[in-house]
Parts: structure tokens; sequence; C-alpha cells
């Protein structure tokens, strides 16, 4: 049976599976490879490291930076292997965790939001995904995977976009918002592609949000045939730990 893995150490941290590994620089906290493998090696998808999330609070960016390294701490469980980064901010807390599932080729994102002062704030931006990918002219895939273009910025409900690169007999990288969103794919950004929730959201004092979920998932040959198989999976998966967790908090009333 496939089994996804973390790891901490030497200045690095790592999440993966039999199909993609993604690291993170321990200190900065920055997505420094992500690892498509393939029989015999692997391709990287990272053009360069960069910073991976974005939250804006009433208008302004929360600095993750200035609260220091985040706490890291790993996990695993029946669906998959957990690595949790977390920010203690001054009034409000950041978590994110990223799981590689066990039998799927995906790697789930989940982002965190606590306020810890006595004042409601909104969450008036979030970009719970932003990656540096390398592009080699293949393009980017909309509307249904159908459209191909050089890049685009596309709002809509469909849970899933598509960046490709040539060769390999067609090899891809599924990028998803769980209840679909805004996907700035090479635009504006020539260099980046990013995944952006639509609605700004209430936070009340002493209360956590969860916010969707975004994911990615790496694949060779038809996209299609992902979206009928791997990614239904995936959303199946996502539903039964959401039951389970609504369960667990039952249990712990």
């Amino acid at each position: 049976m496939p089994r996804a893995y973390s790891r901490i150490n030497n200045g690095a941290v790592i999440v993966g599976n039999d199909w993609i590994e993604r690291s993170w620089s321990e200190y900065l906290c920055k997505t420094v490879e992500l690892h498509q493998k393939l029989p015999g090696g692997f391709v990287e998808w990272i053009a360069t490291s960069a910073q991976d999330l974005r939250l804006e609070v009433e208008g302004v960016s929360l600095c993750l930076e200035a609260a220091g390294p985040p706490e890291w701490s790993d996990s695993c469980d029946r669906f998959g292997a957990t690595l949790t980064a977390r920010w203690p901010g001054t009034g409000w807390a950041v978590a994110v965790h990223s799981m590689a599932l066990h039998e799927n080729p995906g790697l789930v994102r989940t982002v965190e939001l606590s306020n810890l002062g006595e004042r409601a704030f909104t969450l008036t931006a979030a970009a719970v995904e932003m990656l540096a990918l390398r592009r080699d002219g293949a393009g980017v895939l909309t509307h249904g995977l159908a459209c191909r273009s050089e890049a685009v910025m596309w709002e809509t409900e469909e849970c899933a976009v598509a960046a490709e690169l040539q060769g390999h007999g067609r090899l891809g990288l599924l990028l998803g918002l769980e209840h679909g969103g805004r996907y700035e794919l090479f635009d504006p950004d020539p260099a980046c592609c990013v995944l952006a929730l639509r609605a700004p959201v209430a936070v009340a004092p002493g209360t956590t949000v969860r916010l969707p979920r975004s994911f990615s998932i790496p694949y060779c040959g038809d996209p299609d045939m992902v979206v009928s198989g791997r990614l239904a999976e995936l959303l199946r998966l996502l539903r039964e730990q959401e039951q389970r967790e609504r369960e667990q908090a039952a249990d712990t009333e």
C-alpha cells in the first residue's frame, strides 16, 4: 500500500507520497521544490523559491515574516501525512496544513485564521496558494480543461484548472479550489500561479475560520481522465474527512 510521508530536518521540511513531493525552507517558509515523480526520476515544477500565501485583513496584508519563523509539526492519519506551519501574530494566528494523501496523488492545503483579539475583523483577500511554476510554452487549461491559453485570470465555480509542460507524454499539474474561486494563471504576474478566494470572510473574536481547501494533482496524459478519476476520488476523501471532523467535534461537546 502506498504511504505518504513527512520530514522536518536540516533546515527543510518535506511532505509527499508516491506521486508528488513538496519542500519548504524551514525558516523562511518558502516553497523551494515541487517534484512530480516519474519512473526513474522526477520533474521539478518550481522555477524559483517564493512565498506561497497572502492574506489581507481589513485591506492590510498580514506580514507573516514579521511574526518570525513558523512553528512546524507533522502528523499522520488514515487519510495521509500532514505538515503544519503556525504563525502566532498580534491579535491573530495562522496555521497552514499541507497533507499528502496515502492512496491518491493529491496534495491538499488547508489555511486556518484565528482571531485572538476582542473585536471582529474581516478577511478581505486570501491567496491560499501561490506557486512560481515553470513555463515552457505548453500553457494552461481552463473551462473544463478544454481551453488552452498562455496565461489567464479566471473567476469561476469550477474546482480545477491545469498547468502543463511539454514532453514526457503530456505532463501536467491539476490545481484546484474545492468551491471554486479566482485562478490567476501567470496573469497578472507572469511568474506565478495564484489560487484566490472570492468573498470576504468575517472572523469573530475568539474563533478560528478554516478557509476552503486548495489542492494539486500531478498527471501524465489526458487530464480528463484525472478529473473523472483522481480528482473525483480526492473530493470524496475531503468530504469524508470533513464528516469525520464534525463527528469528532460533536463527541467532545
